[in-house]
């Protein structure tokens, strides 16, 4: 949201809805998330039958802190030993995932397609759904170019989620 409130971007897309009463947000799908890992990382995994069993798991991803506090309170038992490895750079998660170095949380549409990667733990449904929002600040109102492209946004990518 950074970049929109400085001006540096016209549009964006967030997985939350702003907060900012000069920014207009459009809901324009839903995104569901799964848990992905190489088939040989994943075979070394136990057997599970709920989330809360799954504790010697590493997970490559973000700054664990708030995602843990979710899926905490979703019956998840982690703690920062299953986020050895931290990036915000997604590409170098996928990277490190396909390495056979941890677990992902990634978008069904794109881990679908990665050949090199499967889902963990399907039989328990994906981890979460994320609601995609298509965000841009009050210029959507006064400019017809930054209308025309925001609605194009919202009409492609409305086709891609649920």
């Amino acid at each position: 949201m950074f970049y929109l409130k400085r001006r540096e971007a016209d549009i964006a897309i967030r997985s939350f809805h702003p907060t900012q009463n000069d920014l207009i947000a459009k809901k324009i799908g839903e995104e569901v998330i799964w848990l992905y890992g190489t088939q040989e990382y994943l075979d070394q995994l136990p057997i599970i039958t709920n989330f809360s069993e799954l504790k010697d798991i590493q997970i490559i991803g973000f700054d664990s802190s708030s995602l843990t506090d979710v899926l905490n309170k979703q019956g998840w038992q982690l703690s920062k030993q299953n986020f050895s490895l931290i990036t915000s750079f997604q590409l170098l998660q996928l990277a490190l995932c396909k390495e056979g170095q941890g677990v992902i949380f990634y978008p069904e549409q794109m881990g679908d397609i990665e050949p090199t990667l499967v889902r963990a733990y399907e039989h328990l449904g994906p981890v979460m759904t994320l609601p995609v929002w298509l965000v841009c600040h009050q210029e959507l109102r006064t400019s017809l170019r930054v209308r025309r492209v925001f609605d194009f946004i919202a009409t492609e990518l409305s086709d891609n989620f649920y």
